[in-house]
């Protein structure tokens, strides 16, 4: 199951593909945001895929996590299978 699509039954949230500010190139880039259910005014977390560029490319995503007012450690880098599982074991919480 795609990050986002198990993202979805915990929180709400936004996948953007937009260009990353510490990237040199104009390549699009996955942003997920993600917001507590029914608040969407500020995102917890912003997640960004770095894959390829922080991290060797290979057949699963790692992302940067962008920290907004959540628990997490901003700039943490995450796989897929860490997203999920802080996801499922209530990780990403409000401060």
């Amino acid at each position: 199951m795609k990050v986002e699509n198990y993202l979805a039954k915990f929180f709400d949230i936004d996948v953007v593909f937009d260009t990353d500010m510490h990237r040199n190139d104009t390549a699009k880039v996955q942003h997920i945001f993600v917001y507590e259910k029914g608040e969407d005014c500020e995102p917890l977390i912003i997640l960004v895929d770095v894959t390829g560029v922080l991290v060797p490319a290979s057949d699963v995503k790692t992302f940067r996590v962008g920290n907004i007012y959540s628990t997490m450690q901003h700039g943490q880098l995450m796989t897929e299978k860490e997203v999920k599982q802080a996801a499922k074991n209530g990780e990403m919480k409000a401060k």
